[in-house]
């Protein structure tokens, strides 16, 4: 995977992205879309641009991963809690690792909220690959790959329960199973115990 460092320039040199435009004439579209990341492609006179403009190598603007994941929504009629699937691939390396979740109060919740409904999202239990396995492959990228990789897993989690599906979690105030309302605050733990945890908060 390749992703631009020009947010992480910009923060260390205190520029903002009119102030490059400015320096560079590339347009603040184009600028915003390389500064996050959602561009599909750019030209190379626009990084020789950035690159002279910030006092840079290709090498620095650049951040490089050998390993390529993508995420895959997912479904098992064998293991219905299985929702996403994150394909890990290289040139000599092809593999599925899957993830599964569960709604239960937050009695269990490792921090206090106010909130009665936690989601946990975690690596599925199969036999095709170890914990260690996935989490060694995510230690060789950045710091940057895995907050990036971490976004797109919470946009995955936050759609995946959007799709109106009927939830349900244990409620000690009810003392039963109640389900999931719209408008309900859900505080989900991905990868709970593990150095990519990430605990966040959504609506339902």
């Amino acid at each position: 995977m390749l992703r631009s460092n020009l947010s992480i320039l910009l923060a260390e040199r205190d520029l903002k992205i009119s102030e490059l435009y400015e320096m560079t004439g590339i347009s603040k579209t184009t600028l915003l879309a390389l500064s996050e990341n959602k561009g599909k492609g750019v030209q190379f006179d626009t990084i020789d641009k950035i690159c002279n403009a910030l006092g840079v190598t290709p090498n620095e603007f650049f951040d490089y991963s050998p390993y390529i994941i993508e995420l895959r929504d997912y479904e098992d009629r064998y293991n219905e809690n299985m929702f996403l699937e994150l394909f890990v691939s290289n040139k000599n390396y092809r593999k599925s690792f899957y993830m599964s979740y569960y709604f239960d109060n937050t009695s269990s919740s490792p921090v206090n909220t106010e909130n009665e409904i936690l989601l946990t999202c975690f690596l599925s239990d199969t036999d095709a690959y170890t914990d260690t396995e996935f989490f060694s492959i995510i230690d060789t990228m950045s710091i940057a790959f895995q907050k990036q990789l971490i976004e797109s897993i919470k946009e995955k989690i936050i759609a995946f329960t959007q799709q109106k599906r009927e939830f349900s979690y244990y409620s000690y105030q009810e003392k039963d199973h109640v389900p999931i309302r719209t408008g309900d605050k859900i505080l989900a733990i991905v990868f709970e115990n593990t150095p990519l945890m990430e605990i966040f908060e959504f609506s339902y």
